[in-house]
């Protein structure tokens, strides 16, 4: 059963407040390397990663299975 954190549209809205980028996410941004690439995040979530590798000058697509967290993602 997947949990409603992702599925429901106002929990969706929260998650990243409750759930904010760990070291995990300096870790993976500090091994895309400065040189701009293009980047899959599987899973993105809320695309809080995804923002984040942007900044850092690279092309990011970003898929997860979960309309709203996707929701959060677009904007």
């Amino acid at each position: 059963m997947t949990s409603a954190a992702y599925t429901d549209p106002r929990l969706a809205a929260v998650y990243d407040a409750l759930n904010p980028l760990g070291t995990e996410a300096q870790f993976y941004a500090r091994h895309t390397g400065a040189a701009p690439k293009t980047v899959l995040e599987l899973g993105c979530g809320t695309g809080a990663f995804a923002v984040r590798l942007s900044e850092l000058g690279h092309q990011v697509t970003g898929t997860d299975p979960a309309a709203a967290m996707l929701g959060i993602a677009r904007h």
